[in-house]
């Protein structure tokens, strides 16, 4: 059965994808199969640390949850992250939403988009095909971990998204602006009743 670890901060560029990426990669070392799935639908960042540049990413969640796509066309292989001592390890990237892309260089004057439609956030109505979602990749990939970077905050389809994990690592800064929020985060994930809470200061 794949276990469910959730990553999320009170705030935004706190590190949590930085962290979600690399210890997925460090898991997988110790030959475990894991996925990491970008629940930043509005502003998706896993993708960019994993090697997908100004090219994006041509497939997502998105277009398995309202298109009903195959699964299978949806997750990236991106094992290479491990190197050879990985064993029988693997990574899959699985992207919540297409990247914008650049027809131009980035450090063009006026750089055009590719896709003009900026990707939306998670909403609660979407929760359920969600989780379908998340279930069926799951045991498609045959994964021992999932890994899901969420973005910061109180939202509503966050926090229904973060309730089925079996561990919840909120990242936090030390700093005044960070243990309120936090300490708040720590109540609702209690309340929920997560079996594993855990917090992580990056300093």
């Amino acid at each position: 059965m794949t276990k469910l670890i959730t990553f999320h901060a009170y705030r935004g560029g706190t590190g949590t994808t930085t962290l979600t990426a690399n210890v997925a990669a460090c898991v997988a070392r110790y030959g475990y199969r894991v996925g990491v799935l970008d629940l930043n639908w509005a502003a998706p960042g896993l993708p960019m640390l994993f090697g997908f540049g100004e090219e994006g990413v041509d497939r997502s969640l998105q277009d398995y949850i309202q298109d009903s796509s195959t699964w299978a066309a949806v997750p990236y292989d991106v094992s290479s992250c491990i190197g050879s001592g990985g064993g029988d390890g693997k990574v899959y990237l699985i992207p919540g939403a297409p990247i914008p892309r650049h027809c131009d260089s980035p450090t063009s004057a006026s750089p055009r988009l590719t896709h003009l439609t900026q990707p939306q956030p998670l909403e609660s109505s979407q929760i359920p095909a969600l989780q379908g979602a998340i279930a069926t990749l799951s045991q498609g990939l045959k994964l021992d971990y999932l890994f899901l970077d969420t973005p910061s905050g109180f939202g509503s389809a966050v926090w229904q998204t973060i309730a089925p994990s079996q561990v919840l690592l909120l990242i936090l800064r030390p700093d005044q602006q960070d243990y309120p929020g936090t300490a708040l985060s720590i109540q609702l994930a209690q309340h929920l009743q997560i079996p594993a809470l855990h917090n992580w200061s990056m300093k």
